[in-house]
This record gives structure tokens, sequence and C-alpha cells, in this order.
């Protein structure tokens, strides 16, 4: 890939990262989405959001980033909201994995597995002391 394509591709990623996370902010559903897991919504700007091409998916995310197939971004993305939609699915991704990160009892299964290992523990509790 030549300098030019790199730069082009650059620039259209960070505008359509700066025109998503303006997105965000001001969505009112969005804004709910953050408030549901108490996460501040200037969160949004520690994640890095790109349109890159994907192999059979419209979107990829992970705690750090959101990757929206470059297939569906056009100049209607943003009034489109069947192609808006795949923003907020990996927004959702993100918005867990980053809750479940800082609250380790948000994930049911830890806190499944804290209370059976607590209930064994008085189930079967002997004093080694006695």
């Amino acid at each position: 890939m030549n300098w030019f394509k790199i730069a082009k591709s650059e620039s259209f990623n960070n505008n359509f990262g700066k025109k998503a996370k303006e997105f965000i902010k001001n969505n009112p559903f969005c804004q709910k989405l953050f408030k549901e897991y108490c996460i501040p919504t200037e969160y949004i700007d520690q994640i890095k959001i790109i349109a890159k091409p994907l192999k059979k998916q419209y979107g990829r995310s992970d705690s750090k980033q959101i990757i929206i197939n470059k297939n569906i971004v056009d100049e209607d993305f943003f009034n489109n909201s069947f192609k808006l939609s795949f923003l907020i699915h990996e927004l959702t991704h993100v918005l867990t994995r980053i809750k479940n990160r800082v609250c380790y009892f948000s994930d049911k299964e830890e806190h499944f597995s804290f209370i059976n290992s607590i209930l064994f523990e008085l189930l079967n509790y002997h004093n080694p002391h006695s």
C-alpha cells in the first residue's frame, strides 16, 4: 500500500471515529446505555473506533476498540438505523467488558462461583484448631 492510500485510510478512520464518538455522546439511547453500565459517557474518548474490511462480520470489538465493517460505512451511515445498530451492538460489548473488568461481581458466573465456594465451605466447615 503506498503512502497516499495509507494517509487516505487513516484520515477516513479518524473522521469516522470522531463522528461515531460524537454520535454516541449525543444520542439519548447511547447515553442511557452508559448510565445503565455506570460508565461515564466521556469514556468513549478512550475507545478506538475504526472501519476496516471484515470477513462475514458487520462489526467486532474488545474492551479497547470497535471495528465496523468498511463495506457498510458510507455517507449515509449515521442516518441509517440499521447500519448504526451494528455500532450499538459493538458498543454494548465494549461496555459489558469494561464493567466486568472494573467490577468483579458484575459477571454472573463469578458471582455464583463465589457464592458456591462460600456455601461449600459453610456446609463442610470443620475447625482445624479443635
